[in-house]
């Protein structure tokens, strides 16, 4: 045969050949598809849907239908109730921007927070979700069944069945240190919220154990569970929050969109804050007359026709004369740092006394989780399109207008310190997404439109929400 030479040797290599691609194009097959995941779900393996499903969803973070199914798969499962609620709040603010998905999320979301015991926030899902799909819909959901259950506190997952500890007992080869024994030491395996670790347990022997080493053992078993669980509970409860004491930046890009204006005599977080003073103008800006530098406000006193321009805001005096030093450097030779306390202009000294106590106050705190921003209660982040902002109430007319542009992403008309009446519409994940429906607007009559950032209620800077959302 090997006389024959190189007619025969290239058999063995096309066989190498074909087993890589066969396994190759297995590999393949093994990833999961859409309709794969799909098909998981709709047959009730929510196990395999929620693997695939999170898997896609690593591949597409931004597609809220894949966090979608995420969330209902663990609802399906009862298992990891706040995982399943940020999952489908995620969805929920993508799902104007990029994708639809099912109009039950508000559902699942009241049953991920039942299950996790945050009956209140629950019982306000399960509303929004009747008020939407409609009272026969909600019956066929059981949905007011599980509104009483939550007023009565029940429907929560029990500790145990929380964070799903499943001990599983599997023989292992016996250790070098013990190979004398006869029988193999067990391996006991603690699967605590998806969290694997594998401890070394006695097996129990046929003659009776020493009672001092059995109960060691037990010990050291009960000792290990308890950590996990405890280590679990801090982990998903108690995230490291991170504190934001300044909002200032020099970009390339243009952080406004077309058409917006410089935001003038905005609502301000309270205590000291620092700001850097550009110019004084008497007729309105433009962003891009400050060359990038990003947030400025437009401050105007009642009775005065002139409009000073400030650039960030700044907690501690240090952060605000880095950002001078930038400032500067981008042509503004003149501006200086001023600080306010509470809307008033303050001297230097007293500022300085002020700064001991507001300087460890930060602007907004974050909890480094997907989902939760916190100030004093939980927030979230979103970014808005302002329509129009008003002293009085639009007429019928005017209303129905802005409304027909909003269409299904949703019109929201609030009031603001100084009693204006705010019409905002959609939630928006990218600003984006937010610039492209403004200048919908724009094009459309509404020349005051303009993209916003919210915290829950309160707005803060674009550039501000921008920051934060880079970050998480």
């Amino acid at each position: 045969m090997i006389r024959t030479g190189n007619k025969f040797i290239l058999i063995p290599a096309l066989f190498i050949v074909l087993s890589i691609s066969y396994a190759f194009a297995q590999n393949l097959q093994s990833k999961p598809t859409r309709q794969s995941a799909l098909d998981a779900f709709s047959k009730g393996n929510y196990e395999l849907a929620y693997n695939q499903f999170n898997e896609l969803s690593t591949s597409y973070p931004r597609d809220p239908l894949y966090k979608y199914y995420c969330g209902v798969s663990l609802v399906k499962l009862e298992r990891e109730p706040d995982k399943a609620s940020t999952l489908l709040k995620e969805a929920q603010q993508g799902s104007a921007a990029i994708r639809t998905i099912p109009s039950d999320a508000l559902f699942y979301l009241g049953r991920a927070q039942q299950l996790s015991g945050n009956f209140s926030e629950a019982v306000k899902s399960y509303n929004l979700y009747t008020e939407q799909a409609g009272k026969k819909t909600a019956r066929e959901t059981l949905t007011p069944q599980f509104i009483q259950q939550c007023n009565d506190r029940k429907g929560e997952i029990v500790l145990a069945e929380k964070f799903k500890i499943e001990v599983i007992i599997k023989d292992s080869v016996p250790s070098d240190s013990l190979s004398a024994r006869k029988e193999p030491i067990p391996v006991v395996i603690q699967k605590v919220s998806g969290v694997t670790k594998e401890t070394l347990v006695e097996k129990k022997a046929e003659k009776p154990q020493n009672n001092n080493a059995q109960k060691a053992n037990n010990k050291a078993f009960k000792d290990t569970v308890n950590k996990v669980v405890i280590k679990e509970k801090i982990l998903t409860t108690q995230p490291k929050p991170v504190e934001f004491y300044s909002a200032f930046e020099v970009v390339a890009k243009p952080v406004y969109a077309a058409n917006e204006k410089v935001s003038v005599n905005p609502e301000v977080p309270a205590g000291l804050i620092y700001r850097i003073q550009l110019a004084v103008f008497r007729n309105p800006v433009a962003p891009s007359y400050f060359k990038g530098i990003t947030p400025v406000y437009g401050f105007k006193n009642v009775g005065s026709d002139v409009t000073i321009y400030y650039a960030g805001m700044f907690r501690k005096y240090a952060d605000a004369l880095k950002a001078l030093v930038k400032v500067k450097a981008a042509g503004f030779k003149d501006a200086f740092v001023v600080a306010i306390m509470d809307k008033k202009i303050i001297s230097a000294e007293r500022a300085g006394i002020l700064e001991k106590e507001w300087g460890k106050r930060p602007f907004i705190t974050v909890q480094k989780n997907q989902d939760t921003l916190r100030d004093t209660i939980p927030l979230t982040l979103v970014f808005r399109v302002e329509a129009k902002k008003s002293q009085k109430p639009l007429n019928t007319e005017q209303l129905t207008i802005i409304k027909r542009l909003a269409g299904s992403r949703g019109l929201d008309i609030i009031k603001n310190e100084s009693g204006q009446n705010i019409y905002l519409i959609g939630k928006f994940l990218t600003f984006e997404s937010a610039a492209e429906y403004a200048d919908l607007l724009t094009r459309n009559g509404q020349k005051e439109a303009r993209v916003t950032a919210y915290l829950g209620r309160r707005e803060i800077p674009v550039e501000t929400a921008k920051q934060l959302f880079e970050k998480f």
